[in-house]
């Protein structure tokens, strides 16, 4: 309710007949919930004031900003709203409740150099929400991806042939008696792609 009201809102403010909404949810170190929220307009967004939003909103404290740099919306803001920064006393929260603990290390942040390195826990944040919790609400306008089951050489011959942007793998390892003897092995194998940023094959 709170976000049709909203949708309606800001439609009237920013004179806009077709703007969507992206709504996720999010917890912090503390954690305490908060909100991300995405406007998506058909035309250049129009300037809105940090003031107009949060009058709008009427559920506290806001900060108004636009995305620079980034054309892959999905992939920031599954890293920004899963990842954790790494500190011991996270690491230890995270080791409890994760078979695995993945840390990466970044030397800027949207878009800002970091005078010095910092380290992030993979999806580190995820444990913190309840199970089935329903990370995110969206408008009717927003056109959800579509999923396929293809072979991997057509897959990649509809995508250009590019290389990946990015790869990961997981090793699945199943262990029948406590000998260590190896009943059950395999890796999944994960590629991402950017078309946006082209990559040409050598």
């Amino acid at each position: 309710m709170i976000l049709k009201i909203l949708l309606n809102d800001l439609s009237i403010v920013s004179k806009s007949t077709n703007l969507n909404i992206l709504l996720l949810w999010n917890l912090n170190g503390r954690g305490a919930w908060h909100a991300h929220l995405i406007l998506i307009f058909d035309r250049l967004a129009p300037y809105i004031p940090n003031k107009t939003i949060e009058k709008l909103w009427q559920q506290g404290f806001c900060k108004t900003k636009k995305l620079d740099n980034v054309d892959n919306v999905g992939a920031y803001l599954t890293a920004y709203l899963g990842d954790i920064e790494y500190t011991e006393s996270n690491f230890k929260l995270v080791k409890q409740n994760q078979n695995f603990v993945v840390v990466k290390e970044v030397n800027e942040i949207e878009g800002i150099k970091l005078k010095e390195p910092k380290k992030f826990i993979k999806g580190g944040r995820l444990y913190m929400y309840p199970p089935k919790f329903n990370l995110y609400r969206c408008s009717r306008g927003i056109k959800k991806p579509k999923k396929s089951i293809i072979d991997y050489e057509l897959a990649r011959k509809k995508i250009g042939l590019s290389q990946p942007t990015f790869t990961s793998a997981i090793k699945l390892i199943d262990v029948l008696d406590l000998s260590g003897d190896v009943q059950f092995q395999k890796t999944i194998a994960y590629e991402f792609f950017n078309t946006k940023r082209f990559v040409p094959q050598n």
